[in-house]
């Protein structure tokens, strides 16, 4: 059974524009640990994305959690700032 994220992933990798923009063969990546591995940077830069805004949503639903709240996650600018660096390191590499 694929989790939530390889789903989303595999509809990323899947999407027509993306794979025809950046050259992308979505056979060559079955799942995120081959994606991972990938030389491809526009690849390893998707997977790096998802895997770090996944990581930072069960961080706030954790945070929430302890705090008693519900309701949607909001994530703001200085959220993303991280994943946008590490972003930029993998691309530029």
């Amino acid at each position: 059974i694929m989790s939530r994220l390889e789903k989303l992933f595999q509809k990323v990798i899947n999407d027509e524009t993306i794979s025809r923009t950046f050259d992308i063969d979505p056979s060559k990546y079955p799942s995120i640990d081959y994606a991972k591995r990938s030389l491809n940077p526009q690849v390893k830069a998707i997977v790096e994305t998802l895997l770090l805004l996944d990581k930072k949503i069960a961080e706030e639903k954790s945070e929430m959690r302890i705090r008693n709240k519900v309701g949607p996650i909001n994530l703001d600018d200085s959220d993303f700032q991280p994943i946008y660096r590490k972003i930029l390191s993998t691309l530029t590499k």
